[in-house]
């Protein structure tokens, strides 16, 4: 995130016994959260009780949609925390499109299992970036670098790793 004192996630929190809201602003302290629910009547330290509806925004794309969709018990806070501390949206809304769950992506955060390319949006950019980058420049002598099919290499290479191209460049979930 661009500006640290930006909340990554909002949540709107609606407590459905008195129909009072709240929203509350990822990441914060658990007392923050606490207070939160407390000023709607909701039940404290149960984030996921059934009289309280949660519904999110986010300024990262696909972050929303993403808690909506399929929250699976996700700490949001500790979501919030990974991706400001991550410092790359375009990351987090790469893997919003490839990931079933907010769980899942908070775990692919934590572990670092992606492979992202910015600004890869074909087989040919991919198969030029995996060539320069990766070590196989220093394997092919230049003068048969001429002969070499970047755009098959990189389909080959995408296909093997399992992964996309995206409107922020190419993403594959290791």
């Amino acid at each position: 995130m661009e500006d640290e004192n930006m909340a990554v996630i909002t949540a709107f929190a609606h407590n459905l016994v008195n129909d009072e809201c709240i929203h509350v602003l990822f990441p914060c302290g658990p007392e923050e959260v606490d207070a939160a629910l407390r000023n709607i009547g909701a039940r404290i330290g149960d984030f996921y009780h059934a009289d309280t509806e949660w519904t999110y925004e986010s300024p990262v794309e696909g972050l929303g949609e993403l808690l909506n969709y399929a929250t699976g018990g996700v700490d949001v806070n500790e979501l919030a925390r990974v991706v400001s501390e991550l410092d790359d949206d375009d990351v987090v809304s790469a893997l919003c499109d490839e990931v079933g769950s907010a769980e899942e992506l908070l775990q692919y955060l934590r572990n670092g299992e992606y492979t992202f390319l910015r600004a890869v949006f074909n087989d040919k950019d991919l198969g030029e970036e995996v060539f320069d980058n990766f070590g196989l420049a220093e394997s092919i002598p230049a003068h048969l670098v001429s002969y070499f099919d970047f755009e098959k290499f990189g389909r080959d290479h995408r296909i093997v790793q399992g992964g996309t191209f995206c409107k922020q460049g190419y993403i594959a979930l290791n």
